[in-house]
């Protein structure tokens, strides 16, 4: 039986902002950990750690979800394809298509599938995990993609990673800066 992993953040939860540059980068670390190759089933543990990370510095919000929620920023951003799936990036607005030719491609749970094809492709390959990995903005609910690769020709682990260190760094100094005056 495949074991079941519900993990959601919202704009709305508590946060734990980083006390200062070695507790930004212990969490950085934590991310990290989670890039190699050679660890199998790392997906998962790489996406709660960072969008953990993302919470915790207040950092979702309504224009960084429908950032990447969307495909051509995501490529541009970071510089290669987050999501195979048709207008696929980072994250995915529930109600569309979680789906694609070759099986899911959001963690998004059975029982939350809303596209008819999403479900009969489910149901054609015997597949009804509850496994939810979300993010919740402004009361919509966004499913992370399960498309994390950290190899020669997809990178999408390191060029994500770069991007949240560069953006959490920012953050940091900013509010660390702002709280010294």
């Amino acid at each position: 039986m495949a074991r079941t992993t519900i993990f959601i953040v919202s704009d709305t939860v508590p946060k734990n902002f980083p006390s200062d540059e070695n507790d930004l980068n212990r969490r950085l670390a934590l991310v990290a950990d989670w890039i190699p190759k050679k660890r199998g089933n790392n997906n998962i543990k790489f996406v709660t750690a960072a969008f953990t990370l993302l919470k915790d510095l207040g950092a979702i919000d309504k224009t960084l979800v429908d950032n990447l929620n969307d495909d051509v920023w995501c490529r541009r951003t970071f510089d290669c394809m987050m999501n195979p799936m048709p207008g696929g990036g980072v994250l995915r607005r529930k109600g569309l298509a979680m789906w694609s030719s070759n099986g899911l491609r959001y963690y998004c749970p059975y029982s939350e599938l809303e596209v008819p094809a999403d479900i009969a492709a489910a149901d054609i390959k015997g597949w009804h995990s509850e496994s939810k990995l979300a993010i919740i903005c402004a009361g919509e609910t966004f499913y992370i993609s399960n498309n994390w690769f950290h190899d020669e020709n997809r990178q999408q682990k390191k060029f994500f990673y770069s991007w949240l260190t560069s953006m959490a760094r920012q953050i940091c100094k900013a509010r660390w800066l702002k709280n010294n005056f």
